[in-house]
C-alpha cells in the first residue's frame, strides 16, 4: 500500500492510492486530493478492497506504522473486529520506521494525515541524532504548518521529494497571499527559496473601472470604495490613464507553478525549493536521489560492462570481415585461367 503524491492536480485529484496485491499482482489505483484523513483512507480501504477482497491478513508498506494503525483501525471498527492482532503490518525493507526515535531519517506524519514529512524536515519533537532539520508543526486538525520567518504560518499542501532540494508547496490558510508578498523579502526563505516567481505592480482602482474590465481583484485587500489589482502584463500607463489606477507597490510574488498568471487575484498557493544542506547521511536514503559521485560510478559501471564489450566485438567482426575480403581477393589474383576452343 502505497501513496503517490505530489501529481499535477486533475479533476480536483493530485495523489494516487495504490494497493497491489502480492500473489496475484492485481493493483487497484484510487485518485485522492489533499489534505486528507486517515479515517477517509479507511473508507476508501474498505470501499475499494475490503468490499472485494476482504481484509488482507497483512499489509507491506513504508509508511508510518502509526498511520497504519489508525487506517486499519477504522477498517477493522467497521467490520465490528475487537483488536487488530490478526493484522500484521510489515515495513518494507529498506525503509525507516515512522516515529522511531533511534531512526537515524525518521518519517514522521501528523495525526490524522498522510503527508509523510522527512529529512530535510520533521514534525516537531521527533529526535534526530544527526543532520540539520527544520521543524514542521501540526494544527489541530492534522495539517502540517512550517513557520516562515515575517511572513508567518503557512499549511503544507504537499512536499515533493524525489530530487536534490525537495520542493514544498505551501497555502496561505488566511487566504490573502498577496497582501504577505507586497513587501517581501526573500531572504527571509532562507533555506529555502521561491521556485516560481515574478514581479507584480499592485494597483488601487475604481472599482465601476474594473467592474467593467472584468479584472481579478484581490478581495482582502479592496472594498468598496477601492479595487486593489495586481498585474505584470498590463503596463503602467495604460493602468493610470486608461483605468485610473493609482500605483501602490511593485513586489516579487511567488506563485504555484511555471506560468504564472497576468493577474493574481485571491491565490493560496506557492511553492518553495528547500536546500537540503551539506548532511549525506538522510537526503539520499530519504528522498531516492542518487548523488552525483554516485551517479558517476553507476555510469563508470553501465560504460565498463556493456559499452566497452560492445565496442570490442564490432571491432573484431570488421577487423574479421577485412581479412575474409583480403583472402578471398588474393585466392582470384593466384587462382589460373583456362581458354576454351571451340571445336
Amino acid at each position: 500500500m502505497d501513496f503517490l503524491s505530489g501529481l499535477p492536480r486533475t479533476g480536483g485529484m493530485d495523489c494516487i492510492f495504490v494497493v497491489v496485491d502480492r500473489l496475484s499482482k492485481y493493483a487497484h489505483f484510487t485518485g485522492l486530493h489533499h489534505p486528507f484523513s486517515a479515517k477517509q483512507i479507511a473508507d476508501l480501504f474498505t470501499k475499494e478492497i475490503v468490499r472485494l477482497h476482504g481484509i488482507p491478513r497483512s499489509i507491506v508498506s513504508d509508511r508510518d506504522p502509526i498511520l497504519l494503525e489508525l487506517i486499519l483501525a477504522g477498517v477493522v471498527s467497521s467490520y465490528g473486529y475487537q483488536t487488530q492482532d490478526e493484522l500484521r503490518i510489515s515495513p518494507r525493507n529498506g525503509w525507516p520506521n515512522g516515529g522511531n526515535s533511534n531512526n537515524l531519517c525518521p518519517t514522521s506524519h501528523c495525526p490524522n494525515n498522510t503527508l509523510p514529512v522527512k529529512y530535510p524536515f520533521r514534525i516537531q519533537g521527533y529526535h534526530t541524532p544527526q543532520c540539520s532539520y527544520t521543524d514542521l508543526r501540526c494544527s489541530s486538525e492534522g495539517a502540517v504548518i512550517i513557520n516562515l520567518p515575517n511572513f508567518g504560518d503557512f499549511y503544507v499542501r504537499d512536499i515533493r521529494y524525489g530530487q536534490e532540494d525537495p520542493l514544498i508547496l505551501l497555502y496561505d490558510p488566511q487566504k490573502c497571499l498577496p497582501k504577505r508578498f507586497m513587501a517581501s523579502n526573500y531572504s527571509s526563505f532562507k533555506p529555502g527559496k521561491a521556485a516560481y516567481f515574478l514581479y507584480y505592480t499592485f494597483y488601487s482602482c475604481p472599482p465601476e473601472e474594473i467592474a467593467r474590465t472584468g479584472f481579478p481583484t484581490i478581495a482582502c485587500l479592496s472594498n468598496s470604495s477601492s479595487a486593489v489589482v495586481a498585474t505584470h502584463a498590463v503596463s503602467r500607463q495604460t493602468m493610470t490613464d486608461m483605468y485610473s489606477c493609482k500605483e501602490v507597490v511593485t513586489s516579487s510574488v511567488a506563485v504555484a507553478g511555471r506560468v504564472p498568471p497576468d493577474f493574481i487575484g485571491d491565490e493560496t498557493d506557492f511553492a518553495l525549493e528547500w536546500r537540503a544542506g551539506s548532511c549525506v547521511s538522510c537526503p539520499y536514503m530519504g528522498t531516492g536521489v542518487v548523488s552525483g559521485p554516485v551517479w558517476m560510478a553507476l555510469v563508470m559501471i553501465v560504460y565498463s560492462t556493456i559499452i566497452v564489450p560492445g565496442i570490442i566485438c564490432i571491432g573484431c567482426c570488421v577487423s574479421f570481415i577485412s581479412m575474409f575480403r583480403k583472402e578471398l581477393k588474393a585466392n582470384r589474383s593466384n587462382a589460373p585461367t583456362s581458354i576454351s576452343n571451340a571445336p
